[in-house]
């Protein structure tokens, strides 16, 4: 099988990213020569420092602070290159590490036998081993001029670069998203999707209402069996049940509000919610309710589900955070509904089984 030569990409280091071209795919040359010098026109455009060239192997060309172009090989192409090189064990050491230079030059670094010497003894990380040798070893690693880069990689099968995989995944992503753009706008102007007041998604309406839907909803962050804005009407025709929800959730905040305070000043018992041992088989938790006179009493008939250990004070505190969270929560949903109901108005209405244009009080 005929194999594909290797692929070169210029990669904006700063985004940690490929550079792109117009359709949103990745920059891919056949040498590298012109990818170097797309890197280097790229470059003159922004920092010195960022832009880079990387193969499909991840063997990266870049330029440091200096200018000066180096090269970093990925640990695949170490891999290959320790592989085929032969190492004659009586005159060097193993491969210490690997480089290559710009112009493509790939050098390894051993340690190189000398000429015998009087016996001395064996060490090994500063230890004698009780035995000795003749060999002498030069105490520096030395390098040695291999051959060229692609004679080592370029029989390599092509592959795809984990950057540039990602780049395929955000266009695919982007094409997905734009697609979905497409076909909600469509069915919005047939009438088939309209916006739900509540949770503000586009939800299939050709009825006249709202179909069936969950909703994640963005303070307690898990999806419902059912959004409450189910069957009722769109958010084009009315904002009855979103103006509905939006006084409910100021009572909440109004109703936590007075409860944190009652708890601080003492007015109210605290509340703890213990959850059940696994092997109970209950599904609802314990509840407990208290006072500062009547605390010790309720730990002590808690059967252990309450720690003596914790004061209540420490109780106390514990539940007004979670009040305070509750609260928190309650606010973010009350900003979602006030903001989808900021300069509401009447757009559809429906009549006779389809949605029509609907301005100044007359059907289109």
């Amino acid at each position: 099988m005929k194999q594909i030569g290797r692929k070169y990409m210029v990669q904006d280091t700063r985004a940690k990213a490929l550079a792109l071209d117009e359709h949103k795919d990745p920059l891919r040359f056949a040498s590298l020569d012109e990818a170097l010098a797309k890197a280097i026109e790229l470059r003159g455009r922004k920092s010195a420092e960022a832009f880079a060239v990387v193969d499909d192997l991840g063997n990266k060309w870049m330029w440091s602070a200096k200018k000066v172009l180096r090269v970093m090989l990925s640990y695949d192409t170490k891999h290959v290159i320790d592989e085929a090189i032969d190492v004659d064990w009586e005159e060097i050491s193993s491969i210490r590490q690997i480089r290559c230079r710009p112009d493509g030059t790939v050098e390894t670094s051993h340690n190189i036998r000398l000429p015998d010497g009087p016996p001395i003894p064996v060490m090994l990380h500063g230890r004698s081993m009780g035995t000795t040798t003749t060999q002498r070893w030069t105490d520096k690693p030395q390098w040695i001029e291999r051959e060229n880069l692609s004679s080592y990689v370029d029989a390599l099968p092509t592959r795809v670069h984990k950057l540039e995989q990602r780049a395929i995944n955000e266009k695919a992503r982007a094409e997905r998203a734009e697609q979905k753009t497409r076909l909600q706008l469509a069915a919005y102007e047939a009438g088939d999707e309209m916006t739900c007041q509540l949770c503000g998604r586009q939800i299939c309406s050709k009825f006249g209402t709202i179909a069936h839907h969950g909703y994640t909803r963005p303070g307690d962050g898990y999806q419902t069996a059912s959004c409450a804005g189910t069957h009722h009407s769109p958010l084009e025709v009315t904002n009855d049940l979103l103006l509905k929800y939006i006084r409910k959730y100021e009572a909440h905040c109004a109703e936590t509000k007075r409860l944190i305070a009652d708890v601080r000043a003492d007015r109210v018992e605290v509340v703890v919610t213990v959850s059940p041992h696994w092997g109970e088989r209950r599904s609802y938790p314990y509840t407990f309710r208290f006072t500062a006179d009547t605390y010790a009493q309720v730990v002590a008939a808690s059967e252990g589900k309450l720690s003596q250990h914790v004061s209540f004070a420490d109780r106390k505190k514990y539940y007004v955070t979670e009040l305070e969270s509750r609260l928190r929560n309650h606010k973010v949903v009350l900003a979602e509904l006030r903001e989808r109901n900021a300069n509401w108005k009447q757009t559809r209405v429906f009549v006779d089984g389809e949605f029509k244009a609907y301005a100044c009080g007359k059907v289109a």
